[in-house]
């Protein structure tokens, strides 16, 4: 994955970087009813295409001549189009010996081809040829010192071929068509390029996409590959990955599935040859490999000429082999797999079945959000709200050749591992014995329509699930019917085919907490900094810029006519925006007070989903739920409290009425709030070992209010064991006593809505005051320091923060070009030109209330090291702001061209307008924005630079193992406290 912004979510980034795992085909497929041909009504373009009756979609299936593929839904909601490009190749393609290779590939895409990224490919291409020779060199020699030699003649003629390079012109090309979410990423099956782009930039999109694949020159090879070690260290490092890795390798023993990573071995990403990944290249990136997946506002017979004309020149080749593979041996008995690491313990199952277009894999899916659906899954009534397992998670994973089912679970603190599998594994036996209401299997089929409905509001999912379809070996119309097939299974076949297939068949990994003493890490090479030519552009890149296309014209909400006010019973104010898109509906019951005012609201909102009625038990509360069709959520910030009920119509009033009976008529059941509290010792104790939680949450707050940071504002350990349960369940009962507000989205009759409301929200007459905590206060950054905690990695991550000015909301225009333009330089020159970092990132932060003040910001995430080398990098930046004035042009416009063709969506206008009412207005600010960004120079983002960046003392927060960061480093940088973690959690 080509990522800018740090991985705050593991599990979000296997999901779509490195897993993707499924079974082989050991059971005969289920047939697909037949795919329905329509002919095109145009006689002039002649093209036929496959689509699906009553496809919500409507998706157009094209082939070109060329067998290059077009996915395309209209969707007119907004003039944009969400793109994924996406080649049928992943990680499992790479060869045995190097492995990494599709992954570094996807990386080279973003350097340019013979017509772009260069000022002159003639001259550049004798040096590249030369690279990719020493390259070759280098792989083959095995003497460490000759390697050296090799490797800094390598650095050098890069450095030369650099002068002639122009890094980063793809990226440029992208914002200067306003395009956004651009980035790329590897999986098992597939390599996928994504952008989202204005309606009216698609024949330049097309027209850059196409060249971008036409002919790849592999430039700034050595520190893209820099770059891409930094991931790998960051994987090592990381114990999710460990575990992922773990696992995979422990269900697959011949499969590339296991055998491999989509990040490679540290020998192969050391020894990484140009002419290998070349060679796949010219295998795998042809036409009739490759689909263009598309959903918004486009025509699609224009689309398809427009391919004819790009993507449809490029010549066919013969398709490569099917990918072959040995079938994995029956499991006699599991395997057990042991990591270390300083994250909090848990165990993880795999299951390992077949896969693609089985019976097993919608078998799975079934199982999956049976046992875990965040509403009423088994896993978590039988086993986190009974306190028997701290936490617990199931996802499946549906690949080509095999799927998995994974369990996932964290246990108590009086518990061992072994406990928490053998819950888990009695979990499953309740399955195979039918123990679960004849209801659930239904149930489970409608929260797949709501997902599916919610979905397919939005142009990212549906052009997702178009990109997956093309990737899998099912057609389109199997992976569509998904829902249909589902709704079929019978209990007695479910029930079967869990006994049956998930038996001994699984993977164990005990990830125990203490050190590895296994970690390794890829070392880092010698690189002179290359030079960026950022005031240089090819005469393709000039060609695009100057291309007229028609503009669109920016629509601004005037949230004052779109929300209809009304109020609750006289005294609870009511938002209302009507659905007209479809059937979803939510209602937010919003309170101006959070964690930071009444720390009770954190253990109120923890125990909602535990609690239930005079007339429910807490079970049977949720099975109401889950059976309606319903989700509900309770949230808690620093100063606001939302509780949310969202589903599909038709159900809303009795959805509703449960809602209010909660928070009316609240009660605890059995030994609950002391199974809570047990459990909520425990979490507090792990979120002292999660990295992301003592950096981003703990270390900043304290970095922003001191002792008074509201992050402490908790129980202790001691208060926790002395809260009496009636105080809280009295806390949660006397929630619609507070002034709070409710919003409303979806298409029920006015006539008909606030009746209801006004007979269900019973409130007092004269609502009490939100509680507010005025201690908290931000404190001023007037001098350099470094707070710094210690943590088990091998890496460094940091975040330089100082305390800017109050809010003041006539400053975003300029806000908005400063974050658009200095990031681009702060990822060009530290990650780009010096490759110092993975993941890095500048901003000036903006807050969330009027009476909060603006942050200068930066992370950097690299390995210890190179600590040095990236603070000195970013403080570099810091003083002095590179001033190119086509990129900085290049920045505005992209502003511009994304206002003219963003939509504010229906269903977040409440949202936007509250927020907009925070800050200290009540308008679409967008319109100020766009109307004041064009007159904005160069030297005023110069002048704003140097007022909140330059010279200004930072506040540097570092975690890391003391042993590797170094002393005279960090004191660089100001005086160095190292922290007690309970200096910033407060216990």
């Amino acid at each position: 994955m080509r990522n800018i912004l740090p991985l705050t979510s593991i599990l979000s980034f296997l999901a779509i970087a490195v897993a993707s795992a499924q079974k082989p085909l050991q059971k005969p497929a289920v047939p697909n009813p037949p795919v329905t041909q329509i002919a095109k009504l145009n006689p002039k373009v002649e093209r036929t295409f496959q689509s699906i009756a009553n496809d919500p979609l409507q998706t157009r299936i094209y082939t070109l001549k060329n067998g290059f593929k077009l996915y395309l839904s209209v969707n007119k909601a907004e003039p944009r189009i969400a793109t994924y490009l996406a080649v049928r190749a992943g990680s499992k393609n790479d060869p045995s010996d190097a492995t990494g290779l599709a992954h570094y590939l996807e990386h080279m895409l973003f350097k340019g081809t013979d017509k772009f990224g260069t000022t002159n490919y003639q001259k550049e291409k004798p040096l590249l040829d030369k690279i990719y020779a020493l390259y070759e060199n280098c792989r083959a020699e095995k003497d460490s010192s000759k390697r050296a030699v090799i490797y800094h003649a390598i650095d050098s003629i890069s450095g030369e071929a650099a002068k002639i390079s122009i890094a980063n012109e793809y990226d440029k090309l992208m914002v200067s068509i306003g395009a956004r979410n651009t980035n790329a990423f590897t999986s098992l099956e597939e390599t996928v390029y994504q952008n989202d782009i204005p309606s009216n930039q698609l024949e330049n999109f097309l027209n850059i996409e196409y060249e971008r694949f036409r002919n790849p020159v592999m430039r700034i090879f050595h520190t893209e590959l820099e770059a891409v070690y930094e991931e790998k260290n960051r994987s090592l490092d990381n114990d999710d990955f460990k575990v992922w890795e773990a696992l995979m390798a422990g269900l697959f023993k011949k499969h590339t599935y296991g055998t491999q990573t989509t990040i490679g071995t540290i020998e192969h990403l050391k020894n990484p040859s140009l002419q290998r990944i070349n060679e796949y290249l010219k295998k795998y990136y042809i036409p009739n490999n490759m689909a263009l997946c598309m959903s918004g506002d486009f025509d699609p017979e224009m689309v398809l000429k427009m391919a004819e004309s790009t993507f449809g020149t490029i010549p066919g080749a013969p398709l490569p082999a099917p990918y072959t593979f040995e079938q994995e041996p029956t499991s006699e008995k599991p395997k057990i797999i042991e990591v270390f690491g300083p994250n909090p313990s848990s165990v993880t199952i795999g299951y390992r079945l077949n896969g693609g277009k089985t019976v097993d894999a919608d078998m799975l899916r079934l199982l999956e959000r049976m046992l875990y659906n965040k509403t009423s899954g088994m896993l978590e009534n039988d086993l986190v709200k009974t306190g028997k397992l701290q936490s617990v998670y199931a996802e499946s994973d549906i690949m080509n050749d095999y799927s998995i089912l994974v369990l996932s679970a964290q246990n108590n603190k009086d518990q061992t591992l072994e406990d928490a599998k053998m819950i888990l594994a009695q979990e499953m036996e309740k399955i195979k014995q039918g123990q679960f209401p004849d209801w659930m299997l239904q149930a489970v089929v409608n929260n797949f329509r709501l997902s599916r409905e919610r979905d397919f509001e939005s142009n990212q999912e549906i052009a997702t699930f178009l990109f997956k379809s093309f990737v899998s070996n099912n057609t389109y119309e199997y992976d569509l019917r998904f829902i249909d097939r589902i709704s079929k299974i019978t209990k007695q076949q479910f029930v079967d085919f869990v006994k049956n297939n998930l038996k001994d068949n699984y993977s164990v990994v005990f990830k125990r907490e203490g050190e590895d003493l296994n970690t390794k890490k890829v070392t880092k090479p010698i690189i002179t900094p290359v030079e960026l030519n950022s005031d240089a552009e090819s005469d393709f890149v000039k060609n695009i810029k100057e291309k007229k296309v028609a503009e669109l014209e920016p629509l601004f909400v005037n949230y004052e006519q779109e929300i209809q006010k009304a109020s609750i019973n006289s005294n609870v104010p009511l938002w209302k925006v009507k659905n007209v898109r479809n059937n979803l509906f939510q209602i937010d019951l919003v309170f101006d007070f959070g964690y930071a005012d009444d720390k009770r609201i954190k253990i109120a909102a923890d125990l909602f989903k535990l609690i239930g009625t005079s007339k429910f038990s807490p079970e049977l509360l949720n099975q109401e739920f889950f059976k309606l069709g319903y989700e509900y959520d309770f949230k808690v910030n620093e100063h606001s409290t939302v509780i949310t009920l969202q589903g599909l119509g038709d159900n809303l009033k009795q959805a509703f009425t449960l809602l209010e009976s909660m928070l009316n008529d609240a009660k605890l059941y059995d030994q609950t709030f002391e199974i809570y509290i047990k459990s909520k010792m425990k979490q507090m104790q792990d979120d002292q070992q999660t990295k992301s939680i003592i950096l981003n949450q703990a270390m900043v707050k304290y970095a922003i209010y001191g002792n008074a940071s509201p992050f402490k504002n908790v129980y202790n350990p001691e208060e926790l064991t002395n809260i009496p349960e009636k105080e809280i369940v009295d806390f949660i009962k006397s929630l619609s006593t507070y002034q709070h507000s409710v919003w409303y989205y979806g298409s029920q009759a006015d006539n008909d809505l606030l009746p209801f409301l006004n007979s269900v929200h019973q409130t007092q007459k004269t609502l009490r005051a939100v509680p507010q905590n005025k201690s908290a206060i931000e404190l001023p950054t007037n001098e350099n320091k470094v707070y710094a905690i210690e943590y088990d990695m091998r890496q460094a991550e940091l975040v330089m923060l100082s305390k800017q000015e109050l809010f003041n909301y006539k400053q975003l225009p300029i806000v908005r070009v400063f974050q658009e333009y200095f990031q681009d330089k702060v990822f060009q020159t530290l990650r780009e030109s010096k490759a110092l970092a993975y993941s890095v990132y500048a901003t000036y932060r903006t807050p969330n209330f009027k009476d909060k003040s603006f942050y200068s910001y930066a992370y950097i995430g690299t390995q210890a090291d190179k600590l040095a080398d990236a603070m000195q990098g970013m403080h570099q930046l810091f003083d002095t702001l590179p001033k190119v004035s086509k990129d900085f042009d290049a920045a505005k416009q992209s502003i511009i061209q994304q206002i003219r063709s963003e939509r504010i969506k229906p269903s977040a206008y409440c949202q936007n307008y509250y927020n907009a009412l925070q800050l200290g207005y009540s308008n679409d600010f967008r319109k100020e924005i766009f109307d004041k960004v064009p007159s904005i120079q160069l030297s005023d983002l110069t002048s704003f630079h140097a007022q909140h960046f330059s010279q200004e003392p930072f506040i540097t927060l570092v975690i890391g193992k003391k042993e590797l960061l170094q002393p005279t480093v960090l004191e660089k940088y100001g005086k160095v406290q190292w922290l007690k973690l309970e200096d910033v959690f407060g216990y």
